[in-house]
């Protein structure tokens, strides 16, 4: 058994921690390469502004972080390490982005899940306490505990984490349906929670299953999917954010703090190609992931400093009040090597922790309007 924990936030400026007890059991027929090596460059520490960083995307030489915590989002150039300021960061009573927890970037802009079922999409260029320059909201939306998202081409494909996919036009503002939904028992959708597109391929995340779900882009209803990826072999746990690039997906495992390597074209009880994981990682709950190149750059929300003073001392550690929640840590990824530059431009992390799923837990007394809103949006 592995005790492991799992951080998240409800209604009050204080992070809950829960411990999870996971059986892990490894079959001899796991053959998949395992990495326990240090990221390249690792973001931490106070000056970073990093409030449980719950979802990247990257996009040329900068890296987007959606703060869970912080109702912000923080950019950081790809190059940035150690405790280093964000060079913009989006936030304040204009954007009022509640508990964000998902990002996408794409043609100039950034797309912003949040737990008040909103879409808010910004300039790549905006900082500050900027209002989104458009938002989709509403009850025809079909938003309901939208976590993660991508966009590409002309369209957004977003995991609601109460058992839908919906899909938007790029362009779509206001109170507007989605475009397609992809929903009913058929799909095999369990708390999906991330999203990945790669070809004509949409990737799934489910987190109860646990697997990963494969659909055609342009599915709707309540479709089958084309190919699901579980079963022993897969060592799948509790999926959440999911990156592609290069003919291969990359699945984040929080829980169990590793990132697994499939073929995008895999199928059934599939060994991974690869794992990254171990103290060495220095991965502590590894929420998201994005793609730039060789390098596989990772959302960790846990607290980076009750990983690291044992790993790396060097490393800004947790010393109470006003301690740092979450670390970018980049990787090396000898399979994309050769695979060429173009960024996998989104990526997506979990809203909540499903330790207990089926038994809702409460949130702490909301002590104003966008507590009693967020403290909404997150009942489950």
């Amino acid at each position: 058994m592995i005790a492991v924990r799992h951080t998240f936030r409800y209604a009050s400026a204080a992070v809950a921690t829960i411990s999870v007890c996971l059986a892990i059991v490894i079959g001899s027929t796991m053959s998949s390469v395992a990495a326990d090596t240090s990221p390249a460059i690792a973001i931490a520490g106070p000056n970073t502004a990093l409030a449980t960083p719950y979802a990247v995307a990257v996009d040329g030489s900068d890296i987007f972080v959606a703060n869970n915590t912080g109702d912000s989002v923080t950019v950081y150039n790809i190059s940035a390490s150690g405790n280093t300021d964000p060079i913009r960061a989006i936030s304040g009573d204009n954007p009022a982005l509640a508990a964000p927890a998902g990002i996408a970037v794409l043609n100039s802009e950034v797309f912003v899940s949040t737990a008040d079922n909103s879409i808010n999409v910004f300039n790549t260029a905006d900082s500050g306490d900027v209002a989104p320059k458009r938002k989709i909201s509403g009850e025809l939306t079909r938003l309901s505990q939208p976590a993660g998202l991508t966009a590409i081409g002309s369209e957004i494909f977003v995991a609601n984490q109460s058992g839908w996919i919906t899909v938007y036009n790029i362009s779509d503002s206001g109170d507007v349906p989605p475009k397609r939904v992809i929903e009913g028992s058929v799909t095999n959708l369990a708390f999906p929670t991330g999203v990945a597109v790669w070809g004509g391929d949409l990737f799934v995340a489910n987190t109860l299953s646990p697997s990963v779900t494969v659909y055609n882009t342009g599915d709707s209803g309540d479709v089958a999917p084309k190919r699901t990826i579980s079963g022993a072999n897969t060592g799948l746990t509790a999926p959440w954010g999911l990156a592609a690039s290069g003919g291969e997906l990359f699945v984040a495992e929080p829980m169990i703090a590793s990132v697994s390597v499939f073929g995008t074209g895999v199928s059934g009880n599939a060994t991974p190609v690869r794992t990254i994981s171990g103290p060495g990682t220095e991965l502590n709950n590894p929420n998201a992931l994005a793609v730039s190149g060789s390098q596989l750059i990772i959302a960790n929300s846990g607290n980076q400093g009750e990983q690291e003073t044992a790993v790396n001392p060097d490393h800004v550690t947790n010393s109470g009040a006003g301690s740092i929640y979450g670390s970018i840590t980049i990787h090396q990824n000898p399979g994309l090597a050769g695979a060429g530059t173009a960024a996998h431009k989104s990526a997506n992390g979990p809203e909540l922790s499903p330790a207990s799923p089926t038994t809702p837990i409460t949130p702490a007394t909301p002590g104003n309007s966008r507590e009693r809103e967020r403290a909404q949006a997150r009942s489950w």
